[in-house]
C-alpha cells in the first residue's frame, strides 16, 4: 500500500507507518480510521464505487470523507479521500442523526404506550378482584376467595417483573448499569428464581424441570443472571399452556456455559423468530392465560447477556413451543 503526503497530513500520520503495509482492518486502525474499514470489502462487492463516511480519528478529530475507489487492475485499488467541510459535511451527518432521532423517539413513545396499557390492565384486574375478594369475604366464600388472592398475586408479581425490566432498561441505557462479574453456581441462583414462580406455576399447573445434579459454574453478574432467568422462565410460562412442561439445561461447551430454557407451549412463526431480537424492535404477545407484556423484557435479556460476553439464540416451532440459549463465560 502506497499514500501520499497529503492524505498523511490530514489523518496526522507518517508515511512511513503505511507505505508497504497490506489494506485491511490492521492498517486502518493505525491511519485511525476502524470505521472505513468495512466499507473498502463493500466498494469491490458492489457495483456503487464512491461513499461518504463520517470518522473519529484516533486523535478524537471528526472528519467528513467522500472517498472514490478504481480499479487499475486485478491486484490493485486505487483510493481518493476527498475531505468534506462546511455545511456540506454537516448536513448529511445533521440528516443522519435527525432519522436515527427520530427512531428512537418512535421507539420511546410505542414502549410508553405499552407499558402504560399493560399497567393500567394489571392494576385494573387487582382493583376488580379486590373488590370481589371484599365481597365474597363478607359471605365467607372461601373457595372463591382462595381464586381472587391467587389472581391479584399473579397481576401483582408480573405487573412487579414489568417495572423492574424497565428500571434495568432506563439503567442500561443511560450508561448508569454496573456490571459486577464473579464466579457462581448457576444451580444455586436458578433455585432462587424458581421459588418466585411457585404461584404462576401453581396456577397454571406448568412443571419445570432441573435434573441438574453437578454444580456449574459460570463468571457473571448475579443479580443481572438473575434477571436474564427470570425473563426466560417467565417468557416459558407465559406461552406454555397449562399443565405444560419446561425444561432447564446448563451444559458447558468450549468454555462456555450454554443456559437452555425450554417449552412445548404455542411457539412462534419463523418471522417472529427471526425478528425477536434485531435493534429496535418490541414484540408485545398475549400468553396462553392472556398474561399482558411489552415485549421489553427478551430487549433487555439480550442487551445483559451480551454486556457479559455471552448470546442469546432462539429456536422456535408455531404449535410446539420454543427454546432459548444463552452463553456466558465459564
Amino acid at each position: 500500500m502506497d499514500v501520499n503526503i497529503t492524505f498523511c497530513e490530514v489523518l496526522g500520520i507518517s508515511q512511513k507507518v503505511i507505505i508497504g503495509e497490506q489494506l485491511g482492518s490492521k492498517a486502518c486502525a493505525t491511519m485511525g480510521l476502524d470505521q472505513v474499514a468495512p466499507c473498502f470489502y463493500n466498494f469491490i462487492k458492489t457495483p456503487s464505487k464512491t461513499t461518504k463516511s463520517h470518522v473519529y480519528l484516533n486523535n478524537k478529530t471528526s472528519l467528513f470523507f467522500e472517498i472514490t475507489i478504481k480499479l487499475v487492475s486485478s491486484e490493485h485499488i486505487v483510493l481518493f479521500f476527498k475531505k468534506i467541510e462546511g455545511t456540506a459535511a454537516t448536513k448529511p451527518l445533521l440528516q443522519e442523526e435527525i432519522i436515527a432521532l427520530e427512531a428512537l423517539n418512535e421507539d420511546k413513545n410505542r414502549f410508553l404506550a405499552i407499558l402504560a396499557h399493560d399497567l393500567k390492565n394489571a392494576l385494573s384486574t387487582i382493583l376488580g378482584f379486590s373488590q370481589l375478594l371484599k365481597e365474597n369475604y363478607k359471605a365467607q366464600q372461601f373457595e372463591k376467595i382462595g381464586q381472587y388472592i391467587s389472581y391479584i398475586q399473579n397481576n401483582a408479581q408480573s405487573t412487579y417483573k414489568l417495572l423492574e425490566d424497565t428500571l434495568v432498561w432506563t439503567g442500561s441505557q443511560s450508561g448508569k448499569f454496573k456490571i459486577n462479574k464473579q464466579s457462581y453456581v448457576l444451580n444455586e441462583l436458578l433455585l432462587e428464581v424458581l421459588a418466585e414462580f411457585k404461584p404462576i406455576v401453581t396456577f397454571k399447573q406448568i412443571g419445570i424441570r432441573f435434573d441438574q445434579t453437578a454444580a456449574v459454574r459460570a463468571t457473571c453478574d448475579a443479580s443481572i443472571f438473575k434477571i436474564i432467568l427470570r425473563n426466560l422462565i417467565s417468557n416459558a410460562i407465559k406461552f406454555s399452556n397449562k399443565k405444560g412442561e419446561i425444561h432447564i439445561q446448563f451444559n458447558i461447551l468450549a468454555n462456555q456455559v450454554h443456559i437452555s430454557v425450554k417449552d412445548a407451549g404455542i411457539g412462534m412463526s419463523p418471522q417472529l423468530a427471526n425478528s425477536l431480537f434485531k435493534n429496535g424492535t418490541l414484540n408485545s404477545e398475549n400468553g396462553t392465560a392472556q398474561e399482558k407484556g411489552t415485549g421489553i423484557g427478551l430487549a433487555i435479556t439480550k442487551e445483559l447477556i451480551e454486556k457479559q460476553d455471552g448470546n442469546i439464540t432462539v429456536t422456535s416451532q408455531l404449535g410446539k413451543g420454543s427454546t432459548f440459549v444463552c452463553t456466558l463465560p465459564q
